[in-house]
């Protein structure tokens, strides 16, 4: 009579195992779906970030770059522009770097959450379909092979829930804290003064007759002289702002690449394995032991 309930359950499980295997990329519904929202929006976010620091590494470097021209101008601060300019330069781009590991690192995370998704249901089927078989074979090989395809079951679904879940608390940490302040950072960080906007157009006279393309030419450097004046003079006056909301943007991110990139997704792992552990007593690895305290401990 025993034999029938140990049928069934073979049954249930090659059936589970064919949907597996015939449904690769399977979804969670709740889950999954807040993970692409979160992946999205945050790459989006840090995108932006990324892109006004480019701007005004760009504006800067036109003002360092031009101090040469706008000296004939008689402007007092032009031989200084490069020395008074640099903490704003050097700042500009050490922001950009760690936006640029922040993006990074999020789309190795998005790389990995769709291998996850994508892989994962089959490699489980399959497993499956081996511990049915092996299930039906006796002995102590055969009960230590069974064993360690269901732990690696079950360390599949841990590792399959590990980023989804992660991601649902990075999402709500995002939204309540680390969002506000990077937007306002950022919205701070934006250059929109008019003398700013005026430097985005270089674009040279028209040809018109030798006289008049001199003349607009000098009219030209004299036009373009005046507002790489007056932007410098801007970013002396704010520069102070600027650093400041740079150093902000700078460690706002490190603390998302260290609690989302790191802490979140192992303290995830570590918890769900000790709840597999504790429920199933599936003795699943949520911590790693050194060589030497594995032998004292044995002994």
């Amino acid at each position: 009579m025993k034999t029938y309930p140990a049928i069934i359950e073979s049954i249930l499980l090659i059936i589970a195992a064919f949907v597996l295997l015939m449904l690769p990329g399977l979804k969670l519904p709740y889950l999954d779906k807040t993970t692409d929202t979160y992946f999205s929006e945050s790459m989006t976010k840090a995108g932006l970030a990324y892109g006004v620091c480019r701007v005004v590494n760009a504006s800067v470097s036109v003002i360092k770059e031009s101090q040469v021209q706008i000296e004939p101008a008689g402007l007092g601060v032009s031989l200084a522009a490069g020395q008074v300019l640099d903490p704003l330069d050097d700042m500009t781009e050490r922001a950009s770097n760690i936006l640029i590991t922040a993006i990074v690192s999020l789309g190795i995370q998005k790389i990995v959450y769709e291998l996850c998704v994508a892989y994962m249901p089959p490699i489980a089927g399959f497993i499956i379909i081996i511990f049915v078989v092996i299930s039906f074979l006796k002995g102590e090989r055969a009960s230590a092979i069974r064993g360690i395809l269901l732990r690696s079951i079950i360390l599949l679904a841990v590792a399959r829930l590990c980023l989804p879940t992660s991601s649902i608390i990075n999402l709500y940490l995002n939204e309540n804290y680390f969002s506000p302040q990077i937007i306002k950072a950022r919205d701070e960080l934006t250059i929109i003064s008019p003398e700013m906007e005026r430097l985005k157009d270089m674009s040279m006279p028209e040809i018109d007759g030798v006289i008049e393309t001199i003349k607009n030419g000098f009219d030209f450097v004299d036009r373009k002289t005046s507002d790489m004046g007056a932007a410098l003079k801007t970013m002396i006056n704010n520069m102070g702002s600027m650093v400041s909301n740079l150093l902000r943007l700078s460690y706002l991110y490190v603390a998302v690449f260290i609690i989302q990139v790191i802490l979140l997704p192992l303290g995830i792992f570590w918890l769900l394995a000790r709840i597999t552990n504790t429920l199933f007593g599936t003795g699943l690895p949520y911590r790693l032991k050194h060589p030497a305290s594995r032998q004292l401990t044995s002994e």
